[in-house]
C-alpha cells in the first residue's frame, strides 16, 4: 500500500526515521527557546526553515494530499511542556467550520515531529485509525456538536457517519519519526505510559483520573506543528478553516516577502495570518 493510500485508509501516517535523530537531539534546545511563543511564524527562523522547506519533506506533503500546489497560513507551531500530566486530554479532531459531508475528502492535514520518543515515556499521541469518516464525540464545543449531531440525524443525512465506540492506538515512536494525520482525524495529545505497564493505552478520560505516580513523566517535552492545504481542493473546507485561523491569530512577521518568496520555491502559496507587526 502506497503512502497515499494508507493515509486515505487510516487518516493518518507515521514515517519512521524520517529526520536523523541527532539532528533532531542537536536542535531541541533551539526549539524550547521559541517554545510557546505563538506570536512568531517559526518558518522565519532559520533552523526550522532549513528542517523542513526542502523536497524530501514537502514531496511527501503532496503525495499524500494528490496535489502539485499546496497552500500554508501559518497554522503553526513549537509547543512545549514542562509536566504533560497537566494539559487536558481528550480526544478531538481539529477540523473547522465543518458541514460533515463524510463523502468529500478533508483537504487539510496536520503534521507533528516530536523530539522526545513515545516508547518508554509520556507524551506522545493517540489516534483512532478510520476515524475521519466519522463524526467526533468531544467535550470540546459540545453544545454547538450536539446541535449538529441533532440534526443531522433528524435529516437522515446520508453523508454523515458516526460511530459510538471506537478504539485508539497509542504509537510508539522514536525521535526522527515524523507523524501526519487529517485534520478530521480523531486523537488526543500527550499520551500516558505507565510505570505498571508501557504498552498500556487507556482512553484519556481514564488518564487524567489515574494518580500520577503511576505515570512515566515527560521532561521538557517538545513538539512541533505545522498545517498544510490542498490549493487545488476548491470547496469551502479550506476557505473556512484558513479564516477561522486568520481571525484567531495574531502573528509578528520579520519579513513577509522573504517567507513568501521561500515557499514559493515548492509551489506552496503563503496566505499570512492577521499581522500584528511587520
Amino acid at each position: 500500500m502506497n503512502l497515499r493510500d494508507q493515509y486515505i485508509k487510516d487518516g493518518y501516517i507515521i514515517l519512521r526515521n524520517f529526520f536523523e535523530k541527532e539532528k533532531l537531539v542537536s536542535l531541541k534546545e533551539e526549539f524550547l527557546k521559541i517554545g510557546n511563543n505563538f506570536e512568531k511564524e517559526i518558518l522565519e527562523y532559520e533552523f526550522v526553515k532549513n528542517l523542513y522547506l526542502n523536497d524530501k519533506f514537502v514531496n511527501v506533503i503532496k503525495i499524500l494530499l494528490n496535489t502539485d500546489k499546496l497552500v500554508y497560513f501559518s497554522d503553526s507551531s513549537v509547543v512545549k511542556h514542562n509536566n504533560v500530566f497537566s494539559p487536558s486530554n481528550g480526544y478531538h479532531n481539529d477540523s473547522r467550520s465543518e458541514d460533515y459531508n463524510f463523502s468529500n475528502e478533508y483537504p487539510l492535514l496536520r503534521v507533528a515531529t516530536y523530539l522526545q520518543e513515545s516508547i518508554n515515556i509520556s507524551g506522545g499521541i493517540k489516534i483512532k485509525p478510520g476515524s475521519q469518516n466519522f463524526f467526533c464525540f468531544t467535550l470540546r464545543d459540545f453544545k454547538q456538536r450536539s446541535k449538529i449531531f441533532i440534526k443531522k440525524i433528524l435529516s437522515r443525512d446520508k453523508n454523515f457517519n458516526f460511530k459510538l465506540l471506537s478504539n485508539g492506538v497509542q504509537p510508539k515512536m522514536e525521535v526522527g519519526d515524523l507523524i501526519i494525520w487529517n485534520l478530521r482525524t480523531h486523537h488526543s495529545g500527550t499520551s500516558i505510559r505507565y510505570k505498571f505497564h508501557k504498552n498500556l493505552s487507556l482512553h484519556p478520560i481514564i488518564e487524567k483520573i489515574l494518580p500520577n505516580f503511576l505515570k512515566i513523566p515527560c521532561n521538557d517535552r517538545v513538539a512541533i506543528f505545522m498545517v498544510f492545504g490542498n490549493k487545488n481542493f476548491n470547496n469551502h473546507y479550506l476557505d473556512n478553516y484558513i479564516k477561522n485561523i486568520q481571525n484567531k491569530r495574531n502573528i509578528k512577521y520579520e519579513n513577509l516577502e522573504r517567507l513568501k518568496s521561500n515557499l514559493l520555491k515548492y509551489n506552496i502559496q503563503f496566505i499570512p495570518s492577521r499581522i500584528n507587526d511587520t
